[in-house]
């Protein structure tokens, strides 16, 4: 029997079941969880999260998407 991934749905239920303290600190949103291993994210830019301008978001917000 081989083992099937689980859908999409069941993936993001995964994700909600157990929320990410540092995702909810940053307002790192899921847009879309495609497959396993692939998911589109969202940071909305928040002047807490930028650099010494306010517009241009830090760079290591950023890199936590990654």
């Amino acid at each position: 029997m081989t083992p099937t991934s689980p859908t999409p749905e069941e993936l993001r239920a995964r994700v909600e079941a157990r929320p990410v303290p540092f995702w909810d600190t940053l307002g790192i949103e899921i847009v879309r969880i495609d497959e396993p291993g692939h998911a589109i994210l969202r940071l909305p830019m928040r002047p807490p999260l930028g650099t010494r301008r306010a517009d241009v978001l830090h760079g290591g917000a950023i890199a936590t998407l990654i």
